[in-house]
């Protein structure tokens, strides 16, 4: 194992400590051969450089490999190729990555995040925005949280286009948070994405774990979405990194009543580029489509209730209630069955429960 994963290991490792052992020792190997403790106590004090050599004394790296092998994580250090050259361009960089998958090394990054108590509005926006994404090599980038990231997450593998997800704990497929989320990672690895953490196997994230994650999220991208945000949100500390990093932040214009989108609506009114259409993240980037969203695909995988609600529908709002009644649907059902046409893109709620259909699949 590179002494960088070995080093991450280390309850208080951090790239600032990493940098402090090469000033003394010029590279990790020779501080790991080192014995002399007060060539540590001349970097930290003694208390820390004791935990150090305790650690560094008490672990068996034969053993650590092979419960990386056994749970298929890969270790990829500071100084490894393969380690994302965006990442070095963090203050505070991962000494490593701990990685289950694969990361694409020919996609363009874009991160999509957003709040967990997300609206309708939010979910559709994600879905559309995303399918429209994968029309181009683009890799999306999010949190595996709950709400828009997750929603991200699975669009991506609706249509078919790669995803990787930073967590802000293990990467162990015992250790997946949240773990109601546990299936959801594991049909990202085997759609060819990745999950990504700068921990160890077994490392329980806390509180300022998640903030740590946000950074990774941003640091990766070339360009962040934040699709929907309250004035308070974890989505906001991943953009505010992104634009310290000098990256490109878009925001989804949300209705100024609703609380949701007050974080989003901020970020435009502090310069960010307001995502209008699914287009403007391609057309700002400069990228051509490499496919055409496939309208007959996805009409195929409609289901007979869902036809049988689509049929009624077309250019001129209709009611839920009315439809209730034409169809012979009680509301609630009928409710779940438009939410997932809308989600696949063939109609929307214009408001007040008032539904027109879209015959092209688009939102």
């Amino acid at each position: 194992m590179k002494k960088e994963g070995l080093f991450s290991y280390w309850q208080h490792a951090s790239f600032k400590r990493y940098r402090q052992l090469l000033d003394v020792f010029g590279s990790l190997e020779r501080a790991f051969a080192n014995t002399d403790q007060r060539k540590f106590v001349s970097i930290w004090k003694p208390e820390l450089a004791s935990d150090f050599l305790n650690w560094k004394y008490s672990i068996d790296e034969t053993k650590l490999e092979q419960e990386l092998h056994e749970r298929g994580i890969k270790c990829i250090g500071y100084t490894h190729p393969e380690f994302p050259e965006f990442l070095g361009h963090l203050h505070d960089p991962p000494v490593a990555l701990f990685v289950r998958g694969t990361i694409p090394k020919t996609h363009t990054f874009v991160s999509v995040v957003g709040t967990r108590k997300y609206s309708s509005y939010g979910r559709r926006v994600t879905h559309m925005y995303v399918r429209e994404l994968s029309r181009y090599t683009i890799c999306i980038v999010s949190g595996l949280a709950f709400g828009i990231d997750a929603i991200a997450h699975r669009a991506a593998l609706e249509f078919g286009i790669p995803t990787i997800a930073v967590l802000p704990g293990s990467v162990g497929p015992a250790d997946i948070a949240p773990q109601t989320h546990t299936g959801l990672a594991e049909k990202i690895i085997h759609a060819g994405g990745a999950l990504v953490s700068e921990h160890p196997p077994g490392f329980e994230p806390f509180k300022s774990s998640f903030a740590r994650r946000n950074r990774i999220v941003a640091a990766l991208s070339k360009v962040t979405l934040v699709v929907e945000a309250p004035e308070k949100s974890g989505a906001l500390i991943t953009a505010d990194v992104a634009t310290d990093l000098g990256r490109d932040v878009f925001a989804v214009p949300h209705d100024i009543y609703n609380l949701r989108g007050i974080g989003t609506n901020a970020l435009i009114a502090k310069g960010a580029y307001p995502a209008h259409t699914a287009q403007s993240i391609p057309q700002h980037l400069g990228l051509q489509a490499t496919q055409k969203y496939d309208t007959n695909n996805a009409t195929q995988n409609i289901d007979g209730n869902e036809l049988r609600v689509l049929n009624p529908l077309s250019n001129t709002p209709m009611h839920i209630d009315e439809l209730s009644r034409t169809l012979n649907i009680h509301t609630s059902q009928l409710l779940g069955i438009l939410t997932e046409l809308e989600l696949k893109g063939f109609v929307q709620n214009i408001g007040s429960m008032n539904y027109i259909k879209h015959t092209t699949g688009n939102v």
